[in-house]
């Protein structure tokens, strides 16, 4: 079993999809998709988390509401290909929009890993499964435990669609992770399925030896321990959560960092 997790930059167009559809389709053990919301499309856009942020703090003002919201549905809606789903999305975004003010912070702010997983679902085909089912906070840490007999007890049918980045605390809200959170997530998927392999693909070609955007003297790490990943992760390279790696310790489950353009 294959855990494959896309970052923001990964689900952000039509043709990104086409290639994470290519991507799971060269392998029937790539069973379980975790997803991040929506990243930016170029650098003068902005990330669907920072959007819905920014809705969060700006509930007294209509005005900018409904431009935030137009600009929301809108980014969702460049990413669905089937127009009969463009209706179904329509309707659910709809209901959210009446009602957004009714809900707390954090359910807002996840909505963009929710419309982003469904979305997805729907254009692999595959089933979509809320991580607010399985995944338990306790007051800030995650109940691996509780977490573990949650996913088991749902019977998960494969291949499936799992929002990152968020799941329910102890009264069943929506609670998040840290920013960041999706590959946490993932690698804690990746634990509860007891996968082979976790897949964390994104945009750069996997764990460099220094960052690209101030030296193109760099080299690619091929391989890596966990501490070395970890050391990296905490001082400063922004390519995988440093949290993100205990979880997958626990059951020494390999980690692949791929580029989804490239593929290396």
């Amino acid at each position: 079993m294959i855990v494959c997790k896309f970052g923001g930059s990964s689900v952000s167009s039509l043709n990104k999809l086409n290639k994470i559809k290519e991507i799971v389709n060269d392998n029937s053990d790539r069973k379980i998709i975790v997803v991040s919301a929506i990243g930016k499309i170029n650098q003068n856009d902005q990330k669907m988390t920072d959007l819905l942020i920014e809705l969060c703090e700006n509930k007294n003002d209509s005005e900018k509401i409904n431009s935030l919201l137009d600009n929301i549905q809108n980014k969702f809606l460049s990413i669905i290909r089937d127009i009969n789903y463009k209706e179904q999305f329509k309707r659910e975004f709809l209901f959210f929009k009446k009602n957004y003010l009714t809900y707390d912070n954090e359910y807002i702010i996840s909505r963009g890993e929710y419309f982003t997983a469904k979305i997805i679902a729907n254009f692999l085909g595959f089933m979509f499964c809320d991580s607010s089912e399985f995944i338990q906070f306790n007051e800030n840490d995650v109940n691996l435990y509780k977490s573990y007999l949650n996913f088991k007890r749902l019977n998960i049918s494969y291949p499936v669609v799992i929002p990152g980045f968020y799941g329910k605390d102890k009264k069943g809200k929506i609670k998040l992770f840290s920013r960041g959170g999706g590959d946490e997530s993932g690698s804690l998927i990746s634990l509860l399925s007891n996968a082979d392999i976790y897949e964390n693909y994104t945009d750069v070609d996997g764990l460099l030896t220094i960052n690209p955007t101030y030296s193109k003297k760099f080299n690619n790490i091929s391989t890596s321990s966990y501490l070395q990943c970890y050391n990296a992760s905490v001082s400063g390279a922004k390519v995988f959560s440093s949290n993100a790696i205990f979880y997958l310790i626990k059951r020494n489950i390999p980690l692949k960092i791929i580029n989804l353009e490239t593929g290396k």
